[in-house]
């Protein structure tokens, strides 16, 4: 049987619209603020070698997010389906007999290994944190079968497991819990970067923006060539854009949008336009704070 033989699936025509501007905003956020946030600062600053460098870097990485989400937008009201990337291939090469296949393959690698890959990175940072409020900086989780390395695993499974099963059990219940999700993060974004502006005060913090584009000292000692620092400015771009990923998720739920049109484009582009200013607070408070050396030489 080809792909061809495989019958469509038929949408509901009365079946009732449950995401509006305001629920598809917090979807987004939601799957964009993520682990990468809060563990990949650190790296892309060592990768970068400047505090300047590494928050051009995430402003970049904002612009890149929303210019891609503009396109996205466009698609999805185009192609309101909700099937995402398999269908925009379709229908980009549909003059070639290859062309559904190219979809199929495309969403294959998607749902077995890319999302998953992210999935599985989120449940572990989650879980990692979260022990690390509980019992602090005591403990090896890297010894095999040890007690952390145990526990670690365990909780980022049970993790992932509550996210699949309140998804499963009710749609409108993950759309509230996917809603407060990013109402909090959001918050506690928004905190520490107050903070870290009113650090900006003290004395012995605004010396921390002298010379931000200087490279800052790190135990490395080798010196990088020009070709090394420029790769290390793609991975720390990389890095940045891991942390952006989540802009396109609502292309997926256009079946579920009432007036997609409308909201799609509202929702997607508002959603990374909040989450980039976001992410660029958060990085100001963090030169502000912390010491560029312990940044530089931190581990994520």
């Amino acid at each position: 049987m080809s792909f061809e033989d495989i019958p469509p699936i038929k949408q509901g025509e009365n079946r009732k619209k449950i995401i509006n501007t305001f629920s598809g905003l917090g979807y987004n956020i939601n799957h964009i603020i993520g682990a990468g946030i809060f563990i990949t600062p650190s790296s892309v600053w060592r990768l970068a070698q400047s505090p300047g460098s590494a928050l051009m870097l995430w402003i970049a990485g904002g612009f890149i997010s929303l210019f891609g989400s503009m396109i996205y937008v466009e698609l999805g009201t185009r192609f309101p389906e909700g099937s995402g990337e398999q269908k925009y291939l379709e229908e980009t090469f549909d003059e070639k007999k290859e062309g559904k296949n190219i979809g199929h393959i495309f969403s294959f690698v998607m749902t077995t290994i890319i999302l998953p890959g992210a999935i599985i990175a989120d449940s572990y940072a989650c879980s990692k944190y979260i022990l690390y409020a509980i019992k602090g900086n005591n403990g090896d989780e890297n010894i095999y079968f040890g007690i952390d390395y145990v526990e670690l695993r365990l909780l980022a499974i049970v993790i992932l497991l509550s996210v699949t099963v309140y998804h499963t059990y009710s749609n409108k219940l993950a759309i509230k819990i996917n809603q407060t999700l990013a109402v909090f993060k959001a918050f506690v974004l928004l905190v520490l970067s107050i903070i870290g502006l009113a650090w900006l005060r003290e004395n012995h913090s605004k010396d921390h923006w002298i010379g931000i584009f200087n490279n800052t000292p790190s135990d490395d000692v080798h010196e990088r060539s020009v070709p090394e620092q420029i790769g290390c400015y793609g991975y720390a771009m990389i890095e940045v854009l891991f942390s952006y990923e989540g802009w396109n998720n609502l292309n997926y739920l256009t079946p579920e949008l009432d007036s997609p049109e409308r909201r799609l484009k509202r929702s997607s582009i508002l959603s990374v336009i909040t989450s980039s200013i976001l992410y660029i607070l958060i990085n100001i408070a963090y030169i502000t704070v912390v010491d560029p050396k312990s940044a530089i030489n931190s581990q994520e």
